[in-house]
């Protein structure tokens, strides 16, 4: 059978022991880069675009620069065609300040046709459409907020929603950048996250704008990475050709009206909306409803034509497996601001993984082998965090792990 592309991308990093978690948030981040601007959601000022701020955020050793380094290779392996020597997809600056990455916002415009993709015979060219994007993929984001952070706040913070930003600062007299757009994924330690709180970055619009992945163990534990399998190589290969369609495509895309309607339901009820009341993930609970969107979108583009994608109305099934994947990450989030405290959740749901690795447990001997670790709620949230990231399934009071 053939294999989907999230299969392709497990395949691509088996032999990685990064925590599922900053595999998974990397998979859907390399699929919303690989768009850039070139899909969005919505019209005019409201639009929503499928480029993420993602934050792996473990102390050193657990995989952040792995998983981080797995997106780069394939979003690299897309060679210019006119700069063969260049990757397609623009790469910001590796450090060094936001100025560096202005400059080359404004330096790398593009020119392609709304409602185009590489599937159809004739190309309307009636609609030029310019846009100026960046990927940064960096194993430390503080690198960017040690000089002028408010600024560099501020200039990240106008990038994520793709808003103009003009600049007059510059030797040049001004240079307004029109449709610009960033994404990244970089890592961060929990000192790293204390310099960011100090500099404003962690409870400012940056913060909320920013999907936060928390994890304090590795997957599996391992001396030697191995050398890629022939396998791993043709699943970088397969994926590398959808991440080139994912560039050709240009257009709107809108949701059904069922999961309109769904999405709606669940917004206004704050109880199935939050799965975290912790007071470090307020305001990112209240301003979220542009990474469910995102999220959807990066989800809705990861399997099957990117041609027919774009025509196709992002459905219910999509939407809640996108809002169920941010939520096991929202559930862990406080503890990336928690600095070095130690995740006793994460702790027990990985000893829970292991035990059912033996085979298939219910719940009560669930519950009855952690009890004394952890309280019955606990234990709950533990289940609920292990199904939404997809590591266990359910089915009547059993769990299997997956």
């Amino acid at each position: 059978a053939t294999m989907t592309n999230y299969e392709l991308w497990r395949t691509f990093t088996a032999r990685l022991h990064s925590p599922k978690q900053f595999l998974d948030a990397a998979f859907y981040y390399m699929v919303g880069a690989a768009m850039e601007r070139r899909v969005w959601l919505g019209s005019g000022h409201a639009a929503v675009y499928p480029n993420q701020y993602v934050l792996l955020c473990a102390k050193a050793g657990i995989g952040k620069g792995l998983a981080i380094g797995a997106a780069k290779t394939l979003l690299d392996a897309l060679a210019d065609p006119k700069y063969p020597d260049k990757p397609f997809l623009s790469k910001g600056p590796d450090s060094g300040s936001y100025e560096k990455l202005i400059h080359r916002l404004a330096d790398g415009v593009r020119t392609t046709y709304k409602d185009t993709t590489y599937a159809d015979e004739v190309i309307k060219k009636d609609q030029p459409y310019a846009y100026s994007c960046l990927r940064i993929e960096l194993d430390e984001l503080i690198s960017f907020f040690h000089k002028e952070a408010e600024n560099a706040v501020k200039f990240f913070c106008t990038v994520w929603s793709g808003t103009s930003y003009d600049r007059d600062t510059f030797t040049h007299g001004a240079k307004p950048l029109a449709n610009p757009l960033i994404s990244y994924l970089a890592g961060a330690t929990p000192d790293d996250m204390r310099k960011l709180m100090r500099c404003d970055v962690i409870g400012s619009g940056l913060d909320r704008r920013m999907i936060i992945v928390y994890a304090d163990k590795n997957e599996y534990e391992q001396f030697l990475i191995p050398e890629s399998s022939e396998a791993a190589l043709k699943a970088g290969t397969e994926l590398t050709e959808h991440i080139e369609k994912l560039t050709k495509i240009c257009g709107k895309v809108v949701f059904t009206q069922e999961a309109k309607e769904y999405a709606q339901a669940l917004w206004v009820d704050r109880s199935k909306r939050n799965v975290s009341a912790e007071p470090l993930v307020e305001s990112y609970n209240d301003n979220k409803q542009p990474q469910w969107q995102k999220y959807a979108l990066a989800m809705h583009f990861a399997e099957g034509e990117p041609a027919e994608k774009l025509r196709t109305p992002i459905g219910v099934e999509t939407l809640d497996a996108a809002i169920k994947q941010l939520h096991s990450y929202e559930m862990l989030r406080h503890f990336a601001y928690e600095k070095s405290a130690q995740n006793e959740l994460s702790v027990i749901a990985m000893e829970i993984v292991r035990r059912l690795r033996n085979g298939p447990m219910d719940q009560s001997d669930i519950i009855s082998s952690v009890y004394k670790d952890l309280k019955i709620k606990d234990i709950d949230e533990v289940l609920e965090y292990l199904i939404l990231s997809r590591r266990v399934r359910q089915d009547g009071t059993k769990f299997t792990a997956i």
